[in-house]
């Protein structure tokens, strides 16, 4: 039987490491110390990458990485769209609309886990191009209140690729969890 090697933690290290920089984030969006936060939130980014880099390179995965790794992004993006709603450089009803996306996901999960039994965590298409202008959207906009104003028709093209793909992804989830609920309620009539 052979050892695998520690190193198959570091993902899962930098996974808990993007946690960690929730707070000084929080912090420095409250204090409205949009420098920092920026500095803070583009390397919690790169944190993201590194550690699928290494998941999938190496084979370092783990179900807590599974679970942890898409649980630090939407933290941190909830975070971030809060405060940054809070000082009114984001619309609110944006924030609302990506909580809601992700509350809609997780009750799905949630739903199908208790009716159905465990199920594989796999984000859709979808769903990484909604996170992508997610992060984009926050970016940009702190880009703009801390080193160089952008025209406010950039981030306004941002807010709009941010609700539609939020809105998107949000229908795409749906209708994938009605699908395998339907197959899964169908294969569980045919055993009994």
């Amino acid at each position: 039987m052979s050892k695998q090697s520690p190193l198959r933690f570091i993902p899962n290290i930098i996974t808990l490491f993007r946690f960690v920089l929730i707070l000084p984030i929080g912090y420095f969006l409250w204090q409205t110390n949009f420098f920092f936060a920026l500095l803070l939130f583009v390397i919690a980014g790169l944190s993201d990458g590194i550690d699928g880099f290494f998941a999938r390179q190496f084979n370092w995965t783990s179900r807590f990485g599974a679970i942890a790794d898409p649980l630090a992004d939407k933290a941190l993006l909830m975070t971030t769209y809060l405060l940054l709603s809070y000082h009114n450089h984001i619309p609110m009803w944006l924030t609302g609309l990506v909580i809601i996306r992700d509350i809609t996901i997780l009750t799905g999960g949630i739903t199908y886990h208790n009716l159905y039994g465990a199920f594989k965590l796999e984000p859709s298409l979808l769903g990484k191009i909604s996170t992508v202008c997610q992060i984009s959207l926050a970016t940009v906009v702190l880009f703009s209140i801390s080193i160089y104003s952008l025209a406010p028709i950039v981030i306004q093209f941002f807010v709009f690729l941010v609700a539609v793909a939020g809105i998107l992804s949000g229908a795409d989830y749906v209708i994938n969890w009605s699908k395998k609920a339907r197959l899964a309620k169908a294969q569980k009539s045919h055993r009994t």
